[in-house]
């Protein structure tokens, strides 16, 4: 990779699924608001959203889901 690239979590993109003709289609999304060690990104996670602002910033008091 060159300097600059970004990876795409695969588990994110939006995704086709598919049913049977008389089936239900449903997908199971799971999502998480950051990895973050003493209130700062993980490296990646912060080169990432320095590229890519987060179009809906946490609320100021919400703690993070996981920390590493």
């Amino acid at each position: 990779m060159d300097p600059g690239n970004l990876l795409w979590n695969q588990i994110l993109p939006p995704h086709w699924v598919d049913a049977s003709a008389d089936g239900i289609a449903s997908s199971l999304n799971i999502s998480h608001g950051g990895i973050m060690r003493n209130g700062e990104y993980a490296p990646n996670e912060k080169a990432l959203r320095e590229h890519n602002p987060d179009p809906f910033p946490a609320n100021e008091n919400q703690k993070p889901l996981v920390e590493w």
